[in-house]
């Protein structure tokens, strides 16, 4: 079951509605301040909840479990209904835009198998797992992004490698000549 919940704090009548499947609601309040503090400290990605989690006396209450197909649904119905509501995306249109999951489609070599299974946490399994998944995607946005920043054209093996089109390339060149 998904809880949906809300962010509530005597300071400002704001309200901010999540939707978590974390069995106790402490653990993700404690959660939020925990991304609250990496964003204060290291500049992480700023979240809506923030303009709550700056005040000490943040409260979590469960407003419904919901079952996970209706989860989207419930927590936009929520925000929508919910007066002062702070919230900047809809879960249902976020999830439009999310990257797809990947199933087990994924086709490493038996070097990044052993590396895999050899990392010392689930975490650092995890991000190995996805640096391996896109690691040609993110090398052709890099290569993009230094057309863009330099003008330089990238070398043939790498237009091959990466799939590189005419068209991206020319886009790319043409934004340095923008700037």
């Amino acid at each position: 079951m998904i809880k949906i919940y809300k962010l509530t704090t005597e300071n400002t009548p704001s309200v901010y509605i999540g939707s978590t499947k974390v069995p106790k609601l402490q653990t993700r309040l404690n959660q939020h301040r925990q991304q609250f503090k990496l964003y204060q400290r290291d500049g992480r990605a700023s979240m809506s909840s923030f303009e709550l989690m700056k005040y000490s006396d943040v409260k979590i209450s469960l407003i419904k479990e919901v079952d996970a197909s209706v989860r989207d649904e419930e927590e936009s119905e929520a925000q929508k209904t919910t007066p002062n509501c702070i919230n900047i995306r809809d879960p249902k249109k976020y999830q439009t835009t999310r990257p797809k999951k990947r199933s087990g489609d994924d086709h490493f070599t038996d070097d990044q198998n052993t590396k895999i299974s050899n990392c010392p946490t689930k975490n650092a399994e995890y991000v190995l797992r996805n640096y391996y998944r896109y690691k040609n995607e993110k090398l052709k946005y890099h290569a993009l992004k230094r057309v863009r920043n330099t003008g330089m054209l990238p070398r043939a093996t790498t237009i091959d490698k990466y799939k590189i089109s005419a068209d991206e390339i020319l886009e790319a060149v043409r934004t340095f000549q923008r700037n």
